[in-house]
């Protein structure tokens, strides 16, 4: 070959390795779209993703080009020298991939392993070059006899097999198996590549000699080189950040391996800081001054689940739902129009309120120790302290401060009241009543629980909004009962706060219920004081939950203990226009820290280098996310954040203040971390410890350095090892944890043990987990019943029975009961449906009646979809017990066997099992257009109800909801604003008969978008 010819080459190969990068970048601009829609952050988003799939595409094809080159020149006489020389290109990644392959936990314990990776490697050398044999010879036909339906049929084989592997790198083992995901896009990328070189056809390479052309090829090259380069440069914005770690596929591997997603990481401090002074959680010496109200009452009310956005004093005004408390706050109360509570957790945000301190944080990073509480600290000053709470308020993860449970929170008198708001002020103000009779000063906490989930009340309407409502109404008219009578019964000087634990999220996120998240409506509450002398004021600063005990001992004269924060609010109650917040307001929630200053507002999730800030002023709804586009303030916010964790995990011991940071999450401990286990020196609890640590922290496939612990001197590193192996699926441990079970001292290594043995579903763990029912630590029992739920033993039902008893943890119970089936397990279940009132535990007997495949529930059920609409899964269990398609239940269940009576349907989809017990979702039918007709036999001789279970996939992703006209029978019955997820519509036909036969459902969205429907079912009166 001349060097014309090479330079043809190398010019075509160029450009159909550019065109095959853009075609998979395009793919992979579509999945984002779907989180993204088209607006500012996809067009962000597509440059970055496009010129680095190109400019990857292009260097493959002049990288195999080359390599076909060098074979021409070094044997001329092998025909198969070309594709030799690619082959052994492409030879290092296949090893690599064969040795990867015999990584896991079984494949990495296989006898003669070496010789598997080397005959898998082998495999996959001569595999790939026969495969180019194949092609060569294909594409030389195609050369010397022209036939087009024998192209496009290569061309359309091409498509399919870099779709295939598009398809398996976004949806199959996310986040998981790094490897695997780079080898999918190297592959689909080449694929589409060679899908463009065969389209173009044997004209393509006339074309390719011209020079016009050839400098094309180059100028491609640049400038993908050039958009790729200043596109990393910049970085993305934390919003492409997280739609291209979540959605795409190949360009996702590639910007991690060029840009690790941006130029920057973790743009906060990285180093461990010595805590800032003063210390931003707060822990100075107080400050003495005059009491506003000496030995004045206290009475502190809560209501569980209330976030501020509902009352009317802070702007609600859709309905009157809290009349008597905006009265109260608007004459007599200071307003913090701004409030947050610690954590959205009901048993860590009570006790931070109580003892003025950070417990969420603290409990996480390890500290356990017991503090004074408000009422133990009035209790020494000489007040009565009553608390009136029910024990719902530690349900989660109330082990970690059950100390606190124990000592009642500190008061002298402790009733758990009832979830009924009436009866709580009834049981307060008998109690008032007795304590009025002393001289000594009153300090009273009410907690009302009503507003917590379920939701009973109906007076606004079925929905779960209207009914969280209605619970607000009805705590309103008992806070009112409760303040006026109160200011009867006590004579003298009173103190009144009203707050909240946390919030409640209806999906403004995404999300529902609380515990999930730090945006405003799980964490911002309501905070209202009224004290003697104080005029009625609102103040707008940011304040913390966490400031309130002190507020209140300062506002009566009371010495406030130093283990509390020196944050107060008394200031503000007296010069609220002047006053400034003393603090920044900071909280946690699972892996996210949260930081208020101003009306600024930053949420971190640093483990993935997720930042989110938003401007609290111009966007309470929290929708655009500002990281990028003010990084000063960001990076301000971010360096306050990891101030107050070091703060908070402050030790002596380096090594225990690594593992407080850890704990909390704080990617800074990552290297730390690992040079603790590399010193066999130091202390082998830390050691053990620090391994699952790790793990949860690095963000990468740690089951090789995992492996390497096994053989570790330290029995508590090595068995640390084989605990956290077990939990990622790994076997490699598997003799340390059965040794573990049988012969380890300690009851929690054992208890982990069988947790570990029960993921990788071993019966052997099978009498130890039924040893742990018994333990004191809540979260220990919860873990236990979940992994015999997973092992599905028979032998575990009589066990799981006789923790029915016990209100904890009896919503789990029930589902490991329908996963362990059987006769005894569906007695037990149906039981719980005679007996339990709670809506939630109700349910879930209805999902484990569900996977527990008994027909006998059949009539049960179908009572309950008839009478109970607030359980969601009642139509799914049905279905799955095969009640569906008979009276008095009709219809049809949407998945790929039913697709056929569901008209003009693009695809069904049956996801798997993901989350224990859950139907919802699973198999969903998606429609081309906004229209779709379902048809199914039914009958009904008095009428009956409409069950529809639909969703939309809108074009504009950011539309919340789209109109939709539901027909039955070519008869209009319903209207209803559908939202992205679906959601069950309930539609009364009427008592009109419906007579036997075929009979049609029409759904069709008002804009366009598409449905995606998951059941359309009709029950008979």
């Amino acid at each position: 070959m001349n060097q014309q010819s090479f330079k043809t080459r190398v010019s075509g190969a160029v450009l159909c390795g550019a065109a095959g990068g853009f075609l998979a970048a395009a793919a992979d601009i579509l999945c984002a779209t779907r989180r993204l829609g088209f607006g500012d952050s996809l067009l962000e988003l597509t440059p970055i993703t496009v010129s680095t799939s190109v400019l990857f595409g292009a260097l493959l094809a002049l990288a195999v080009v080359s390599a076909r080159q060098l074979g021409r020149v070094a044997s001329r006489q092998l025909p198969p020298a070309e594709t030799w020389a690619v082959t052994l290109l492409a030879a290092p990644w296949l090893i690599f991939l064969a040795v990867r392959l015999f990584d896991g936990g079984q494949t990495s314990r296989l006898p003669f392993r070496s010789v598997w990776i080397t005959a898998v490697a082998g495999l996959f050398i001569f595999g790939f070059f026969f495969a180019g044999r194949i092609f060569e010879r294909v594409r030389r036909h195609l050369r010397r006899h022209e036939r087009p339906a024998l192209r496009a049929a290569v061309v359309a084989a091409l498509l399919g097999a870099a779709f295939a592997a598009h398809f398996a790198d976004v949806h199959l083992y996310r986040r998981l198996y790094l490897y695997l995901h780079q080898t999918l896009g190297i592959f689909s990328i080449g694929i589409f590549a060679l899908a463009v070189r065969v389209a173009l056809g044997g004209a393509a390479d006339k074309r390719f000699e011209k020079p016009a052309l050839r400098a094309i090829s180059w100028v491609v090259l640049a400038a993908a080189a050039a958009v790729a380069a200043h596109s990393h440069a910049g970085g993305m914005s934390q919003t492409s950040r997280g739609a291209a770690y979540e959605t795409m596929g190949p360009s996702a591997s590639l910007l991690r391996l060029t840009a690790n997603l941006g130029s920057k990481r973790r743009p906060g401090p990285q180093r461990l800081s010595e805590p800032q002074k003063p210390p931003l959680a707060g822990w100075v010496e107080h400050k003495s001054a005059e009491a506003p109200a000496p030995r004045a009452h206290i009475l502190l009310v809560t209501i569980d689940a209330l976030r501020a956005d509902r009352l009317g004093t802070y702007g609600y005004r859709t309905r009157d739902l809290t009349p008597h408390i905006d009265d109260w706050a608007s004459q007599k109360a200071v307003v913090f129009e701004r409030a947050y509570c610690p954590a959205p957790h009901s048993s860590y945000s009570v006790t931070s309120l109580m003892t003025g301190r950070h417990i969420y944080d603290e409990a996480t990073q390890g500290d356990v120790a017991f503090h004074p509480t408000l009422a133990s600290v009035l209790a020494r000053a000489g007040y009565q302290t009553l608390g009136l709470y029910t024990q719902g308020i530690f349900f989660t993860q109330g082990e970690k401060v059950d100390r606190y449970r124990r000592d009642k929170l500190g008061f002298e008198n402790a009733v758990h009241g009832a979830y009924d708001a009436q009866k709580t002020t009834d049981h307060v103000l008998t109690q008032l009543e007795a304590l009025s009779q002393n001289d000594a000063p009153v300090f009273v906490w009410a907690h009302y629980f009503n507003v917590h989930e379920p939701y009973l009340s109906t007076r606004f309407g079925d929905s779960p909004a209207d009914r969280y409502q209605g619970e607000i109404a009805e705590a309103d008219l008992a806070v009112g009962r409760l303040l006026e009578s109160a200011r009867r019964i006590l004579k003298g000087p009173l103190v009144v706060a009203l707050s909240a634990d946390h919030g409640e999220e209806f999906e403004e996120h995404g999300g529902y219920y609380h515990g999930s998240s730090l945006y405003d409506e799980q964490i911002r509450v309501p905070l209202i004081i009224e004290a003697p002398g104080v005029a009625p004021s609102r103040v707008p600063g940011p304040v913390s939950l966490v400031w309130l005990a002190p507020s209140l001992l300062r506002l009566v004269g009371v010495e406030v203990p130093l283990s509390m924060t020196s944050a107060t609010v008394v200031e503000s109650l007296t010069s609220p226009s002047s006053w400034d917040p003393p603090l920044p307001v900071f909280g946690s929630v699972m892996k996210h820290h949260m930081v208020v200053e101003g009306h600024l507002k930053l949420i971190a999730e640093p483990t993935l280098d997720l930042y989110e800030l938003y401007d609290l002023v111009s966007d309470p709804g929290e929708r655009v996310n500002l990281f990028d586009h003010r990084p000063t303030e960001g990076k301000r916010l971010l360096g306050l954040l990891y101030g107050w964790l070091d703060d908070v995990a402050r030790h002596e011991n380096g090594d225990q203040r690594v593992l407080g940071l850890a704990r909390m999450h704080d990617p800074r401990a990552v290297e730390p971390l690992r040079q603790m286990l590399a010193d066999e020196a130091r202390d082998p609890g830390c050691r053990a410890e620090a391994v699952e640590l790790l793990q949860e922290l690095s963000g990468y496939d740690a089951a090789p350095e995992l492996r390497i612990l096994l053989a570790d001197p330290s029995r508590k590193v090595a068995m640390a090892a084989a605990i956290a192996l077990g939990r990622l699926g790994d076997d490699s441990g598997l003799e340390l944890l059965y040794d573990a079970v049988v012969s380890e001292p300690s009851p929690s290594t054992r208890d982990q043990a069988a947790f570990a043995l029960a993921r990788l579903k071993d019966d052997f763990a099978l009498e130890q987990l039924i040893e742990a029912l018994g333990r004191a630590d809540n979260s220990v029992r919860e873990e236990a019943v979940r992994m015999l739920g997973r092992l599905a033993s028979p032998a575990a039902s009589a066990p799981l029975i006789t923790m029915l008893a016990e209100y904890r943890t009896r919503y789990l119970v029930v589902l490991a009961l329908g996963k362990v089936g059987g006769a005894e397990a569906y007695d037990a279940l149906m039981k719980v449906l005679d007996e339990e009132d709670r809506t939630d535990v109700r349910g879930y007997a209805v999902v484990g009646l569900g996977w527990n495949r008994d027909e006998r529930a059949v009539p049960r059920l179908t009572e309950i979809l008839a009478r109970e609409p607030e359980i969601p899964w009642t139509a799914e269990a049905l279905v799955r017990l095969g009640g569906v398609g008979r009276a008095p239940v009709w219809g049809v269940d949407a998945s790929s066997e039913s697709r056929a009576a569901i008209k003009k349907v693009k695809s069904c989809k049956e996801e798997p099992f993901v989350v224990e017990g859950e139907f919802l979702g699973r198999t969903t039918c998606t429609t081309f257009g906004q229209t779709a007709t379902v048809s199914f036999e039914a009958a009904a001789e008095s009428g009956g109800e409409l069950l529809v279970r639909v969703g939309h996939a809108g074009v504009q992703r950011q539309e919340r909801a789209l109109g939709l006209g539901v027909w039955f029978d070519g008869r209009r019955v319903a209207h209803a604003e559908l939202g992205k997820d679906p959601q069950q519509l309930r539609i009364d036909l009427g008592a009109a008969p419906i007579p036997s036969g075929q009979h049609t459902v029409t759904l069709n969205l008002e804009k366009k978008g598409r449905l995606v429907i998951d059941h359309v079912l009709l029950l008979a009166r």
